[in-house]
């Protein structure tokens, strides 16, 4: 039986099901009961949440939003069982098999975690970019671009007839053949300037906010313990993709202690092996000298870990992810918190005309320009980052010219000298 608490009489209430700890909420807007989690288990914090998700339904009332959504996995999922109803009964077409094909291998991996009002042009330019890596293709052709335009507008047609998002919601699809924006990175300057403040950001979650001069508790309320969790855990995770290439979210989230280990070349140094295995495969990278470092911060959280050197832990083989909270739970939280630290920061978008937002994904691009420009040939490149030349020299090709750059632009002019 549930428990339940009032907070606004015949508004806001509160109820707990036996089998949970955390409280739920039935809001009522508009005539209609809208259910959500506060996400709390503690009953003062539940009915904070409460109130702040009721403002946050009366604003979408006010912009003429929907009140309800689902996130686009359901969505597709829905959409793909009604195809393969349809095929069952002999009254679907036979290219419905490609839809769910597509559906399945690219649209569900990419897009499945946002809200089907929230697939935004700026998500699709991504969803591009992603999907010919995991092709491994630098285009694709027109039937094929096609086909996927048509599966995906199944998903956002039953959408828009079960109320889940409106017609302005629904994206614009780019023609085939038509030139993607420039994958959005980070200079030099705004790495510096990020990575400088994520030690802040970690932090603030574990001070005393009342004492501390914590730039992120300015004003606000010190974060909950999940929140500062994550935030902690954010901070590795950020300067460990920037310094491996290692792909942001199946590669990261399956990482464990045993895929690390030492290789030793014919000199006797050490080199910090990696052993992934995402989209494309299984593959070994060598990570950079200093995410050693970030790699031992992660350990030293974790009791169990922090008792045995680095060495020992790799020796050990330890069967257990790398990436994981305080609690030993994992997050899909990650994404959500970078962009609200990059908000901050005023890092979201780049100096110049990007139309796309940085996400983690961002990283892995300023990993490669990184690389390119110190003059590590293609080849290399491609194999650490488990892509193909061919890839490399589509998206980067504007910093390929600096890997020469001292052979391109010859003998240095004196100008001191008249000229013959």
């Amino acid at each position: 039986m549930a428990e339940m608490v009032s907070v606004v009489p015949g508004l806001i209430v509160l109820y707990r099901r036996s089998r949970s700890a955390r409280w739920q909420a039935r809001i009522k807007i508009e005539g209609e009961w809208i259910r959500r989690s506060t996400g709390s288990a503690d009953l003062d914090e539940a009915r904070e949440n409460a109130l702040d998700i009721r403002t946050e339904l009366r604003t979408h009332v006010k912009n003429n939003l929907p009140l309800t959504t689902t996130k686009f996995r359901a969505v597709a999922e829905n959409a793909i069982k009604r195809m393969e109803n349809e095929l069952a009964s002999r009254r679907g077409k036979v290219v419905y098999k490609d839809y769910i094909s597509a559906l399945r291998k690219y649209h569900i991996p990419y897009l499945g975690k946002f809200n089907i009002n929230q697939i935004t042009n700026e998500r699709l330019d991504g969803f591009d970019d992603w999907r010919l890596e995991q092709m491994g293709k630098t285009e694709m052709s027109k039937s094929t671009h096609n086909t996927h335009n048509s599966a995906l507008n199944k998903v956002f047609q039953l959408a828009l007839d079960r109320g889940w998002m409106k017609p302005t919601d629904v994206p614009s699809f780019r023609v085939a053949g038509t030139k993607s924006n420039s994958r959005p990175t980070f200079t030099r300057a705004e790495y510096a300037k990020l990575t400088r403040s994520l030690r802040y950001w970690a932090e603030s979650g574990f001070v005393d906010a009342k004492n501390s001069t914590n730039k992120f508790l300015v004003g606000e309320r010190k974060p909950k313990q999940t929140t500062a969790e994550i935030r902690e855990l954010l901070r590795d995770y950020v300067l460990i993709l920037a310094n491996t290439g290692i792909r942001h979210g199946t590669e990261m989230t399956n990482l464990k202690w045993k895929h690390l280990d030492w290789y030793v070349n014919e000199a006797g140094e050490r080199f910090l092996e990696i052993t992934v295995d995402g989209k494309t495969g299984n593959r070994q990278l060598i990570a950079r000298h200093v995410a050693i470092r970030y790699f031992k911060r992660i350990q030293s959280r974790f009791p169990d870990l922090a008792e045995m050197s680095f060495d020992q832990l790799l020796k050990k083989r330890v069967d257990k992810h790398v990436f994981r909270l305080r609690s030993g739970e994992q997050t899909k939280q990650l994404n959500k918190n970078f962009e609200q630290y990059l908000t901050k920061m005023d890092l979201l978008y780049g100096t110049t005309s990007d139309k796309m937002p940085r996400t983690l994904y961002s990283l892995r691009h300023f990993y490669a320009t990184r690389m390119i420009q110190q003059g590590i040939s293609l080849a290399i490149i491609a194999k650490q980052m488990g892509t193909s030349v061919g890839m490399l020299e589509k998206f980067y090709s504007k910093f390929i010219p600096h890997m020469s750059a001292q052979t391109l632009a010859g003998e240095r002019f004196d100008e001191t000298v008249l000229a013959n």
